[in-house]
């Protein structure tokens, strides 16, 4: 369509400079010249009209298939687009490569707009997403688009809007999950009181290898349980307890039990995924550091000159590199990191003076 609306653009264009010669040739009027060139650019006009209509049509669309363990450009919008939102992706790591924090930062997108929850860019997930990205600006994602106060309300609006076309292709899946909800939404409605009860809103949080802080709500009240432990029976306990001194685990509303576990689990899935990545982050630094001052040496042993300053630098550096590695026997894998990194500047500092 654009390709058509271009050739009739510039075949009106090449008309038009054909047509003044021509209506000179026939005839010398000043008016008929002028009226000519009115005809022609009123066309030009319409064809320029038509082509912006076509333009505004055009969405920006991702590729299918994205997933865990992949590398694409359009991997790294979303990740651009997710890190607006430091609640739904807390790390902001925008590297094109689709990783565990990605993953996680998918799933807390599908769950706050009601999708199916996977962590993987299925069609009515991906739908979504580009309905985000087609408010980006001059081509920038605006800071913060993700909790932008009346975004979510624009893009729902406009989603109904486009759902209600019958000859709306694009946003099939998408419409069907709205027209689901909106079901769900209507045979519930005789419910809301008691769903409103069950509304517990949890939240479940390691603040140490030893401690765990539960956060929730419970017939209409809010509460904070801050345990010592990371039982789940204990901190059930302490659960109760903050809700009625009386009270043991037995005693809480099932369900409240149950969103607590689950709560609980999706923490632990969660410490674990940052665990191994901050591990293989941790030995990436150290390997680094110790090619770089193994670099080094080879440097100074080879220098026939005073290398003096050069070899206290990287002595230092093995220091560092020394620490690192007993952090990481430690499982201190961010100090680790740090350690590790600090040793190859040193390095790189030692190689500057020679």
């Amino acid at each position: 369509m654009i390709k058509f609306i271009y050739t009739g653009f510039f075949s009106l264009l090449f008309m038009g400079v054909m047509l003044v010669p021509s209506a000179h040739a026939e005839s010398t009027s000043t008016n008929s010249m002028l009226e000519q060139i009115k005809v022609l650019m009123a066309k030009l006009e319409a064809l320029q009209k038509q082509f912006a209509d076509v333009r505004g049509d055009i969405r920006e669309v991702l590729k299918d298939g994205l997933k865990e363990g992949m590398t694409d450009s359009d991997i790294k919008k979303i990740q651009e687009l997710l890190a607006t939102d430091s609640s739904i992706y807390p790390e902001g790591k925008v590297t094109g490569y689709y990783g565990a924090f990605t993953k996680e930062a998918v799933k807390r997108f599908q769950k706050r707009h009601e999708l199916e929850v996977t962590g993987v860019i299925n069609d009515e997930t991906r739908e979504l997403l580009e309905e985000y990205l087609d408010e980006r600006f001059d081509g920038k994602i605006p800071a913060g688009l993700l909790r932008a106060p009346g975004i979510a309300k624009k893009i729902e609006d406009r989603f109904k809007a486009r759902c209600e076309k019958k000859d709306d292709k694009h946003h099939g899946l998408l419409c069907k999950r709205l027209k689901d909800l909106k079901d769900d939404k209507d045979k519930d409605d005789d419910k809301d009181e008691v769903d409103d009860k069950k509304d517990f809103n949890v939240r479940v949080k390691f603040e140490s290898s030893t401690t765990t802080l539960v956060k929730f709500t419970f017939e209409g009240k809010n509460y904070t349980a801050d345990v010592d432990s990371r039982n789940i029976t204990t901190v059930l306990d302490a659960v109760a307890d903050e809700i009625d001194e009386d009270d043991t685990a037995d005693d809480l509303d099932n369900a409240l039990v149950k969103a607590i576990k689950e709560e609980f689990k999706e923490a632990e899935k969660n410490e674990t995924t940052d665990s191994v990545e901050a591990e293989g982050d941790a030995e990436d630094a150290i390997d680094d550091a110790k090619d770089a001052i193994e670099d080094v040496q080879e440097e100074i042993d080879d220098e026939s000159g005073d290398t003096s300053a050069a070899q206290t630098l990287l002595d230092k550096a093995q220091v560092k590199l020394d620490a690192a590695e007993d952090a990481f026997d430690d499982e201190d894998f961010e100090d680790a990191e740090e350690l590790a990194e600090d040793a190859e500047k040193l390095a790189e500092d030692a190689e500057d003076k020679l």
